[in-house]
């Protein structure tokens, strides 16, 4: 899309000079300049997160917050085609608009190395508070040194069409012959047009609360048979006895429920409604008793289980499919009640997680 883009430098004589455009290893160098200097991409967003793991193992290249609260994903193109990164853009925003505001403040709080919070570096930059209620909406910004005109034409069909918060931005390089290095910056859509249609979208988009019958009915959706729904329900119904917290999902893509340790407060298992069970490592490393039960967890799904973790468990959510723990639901509750049963000081409780709704389940 920026075949016409040149650059010319005019000299005191007013003469004209054509720069020529390199890709001295750009898409190298745009990650580094994104983090030290945002503004390049927008005034707007402020850092929070670099190379942030998802539940799904993949990483995040930089995740930002605007200045009303909500997350942004900043995908580079690298070794991928511009249309890959554009999908792999819309993989992670199904995991990040359903993170809650404590899990956000842990990521942020990893990324400032504990120098700084969320809530102060948001005030320092926008020069107001953090917003009472944040992740209420996501963007998704894929960068690159070239897009392709396929790719441009994806993104304003998801800008214009459904309203998606999806932009691409490129940095063209330019080099004059005395070394004097320039950056251009560019976007597939004008970034009014995405925020006109943005805001046209949620005009007309209602926020889901998954519950009980909702996340049922999406799971036989989904094709799951009424063994594997009946699973479901009994490892439900066994966190409900065990005064577990659980909360549901407001995501429109696939039913969640989250499932909280009753003196830790943070989630340590979530359901899918497409069967999957994950088990939160990521979410329990800012205590001594944090770290115990991560490591605990880690000990059980391991040996009684038999599940395979990576070598940075402690850093990962990984996923399970209802295929791999459904025949095991006995030992799954025996690990259930091991962790509820590992000793937590009473010092280490954390605040309850916002703008999640603890509810029961049916008798």
């Amino acid at each position: 899309m920026n075949e016409l883009n040149r650059l010319w430098e005019i000299s005191a004589a007013d003469n004209l000079t054509e720069i020529n455009r390199s890709k001295l290893d750009l898409e190298k160098r745009i990650e580094t300049w994104l983090i030290k200097d945002i503004d390049i991409l927008s005034p707007d967003f402020l850092v929070i997160g670099q190379q942030v793991l998802t539940a799904y193992n993949k990483s995040i290249d930089v995740l930002c917050v605007d200045r009303s609260g909500n997350l942004v994903i900043v995908e580079l193109k690298r070794d991928l085609t511009p249309r890959d990164v554009t999908a792999q853009a819309l993989d992670y925003a199904s995991w990040v608009k359903d993170l809650g505001a404590e899990e956000i403040k842990h990521i942020a709080s990893e990324h400032f190395k504990g120098q700084n919070t969320l809530d102060k570096a948001f005030a320092e930059r926008f020069k107001q508070q953090l917003p009472d209620t944040i992740n209420e909406h996501h963007a998704m910004r894929v960068v690159a040194s070239e897009i392709d005109n396929s790719t441009e034409r994806i993104i304003r069909y998801l800008s214009e069409t459904y309203g998606v918060d999806i932009n691409a931005v490129t940095f063209q390089f330019y080099k004059t012959q005395e070394g004097r290095e320039f950056l251009l910056r560019t976007f597939a859509v004008p970034p009014e047009e995405v925020e006109t249609a943005t805001a046209r979208n949620d005009s007309k988009r209602t926020k889901i609360k998954w519950n009980w019958e909702s996340f049922m009915g999406d799971a036989e959706m989904r094709g799951l048979d009424q063994s594997s729904i009946s699973v479901m329900e009994k490892f439900l119904k066994l966190c409900e006895s065990l005064s577990l917290g659980i909360s549901w999902g407001h995501g429109k893509e696939m039913g969640t429920v989250n499932i909280a340790h009753p003196a830790l407060s943070n989630n340590f298992l979530s359901l899918f409604a497409n069967g999957n069970l994950y088990f939160s490592f990521g979410n329990f490393k800012n205590s001594p008793d944090e770290v115990k039960f991560r490591d605990k967890m880690k000990e059980l799904v391991t040996g009684k289980l038999g599940f395979q973790v990576t070598a940075d468990y402690e850093r990962r959510y990984p996923g399970y499919a209802i295929a791999m723990w459904s025949p095991k639901l006995d030992d799954v509750e025996e690990v259930i009640r091991e962790l509820v049963a590992t000793p937590i000081s009473a010092t280490t409780t954390l605040p309850a997680l916002v703008d999640e709704e603890k509810v029961g389940v049916p008798a």
